[in-house]
């Protein structure tokens, strides 16, 4: 489904207001937030004997 220029620009325009007006309380939220056990299950099925050159977009 196409969507006109107009359209697009007020996606991201609610987008953009969304992250603005939470940025502060995610921050706050997830600043302490331990992440060990997500890096350990994502690298478990790697070879441990190997360097792994990864690219994070996050």
């Amino acid at each position: 489904m196409e969507q006109s220029t107009e359209q697009l620009d007020e996606i991201e325009s609610i987008t953009l207001n969304h992250y603005n007006n939470n940025a502060e309380a995610f921050w706050n939220g997830t600043k302490d937030h331990d992440v060990t056990q997500n890096y350990e299950a994502f690298l478990a099925p790697f070879p441990k004997d190997k360097i792994l050159d990864i690219l994070d977009l996050g």
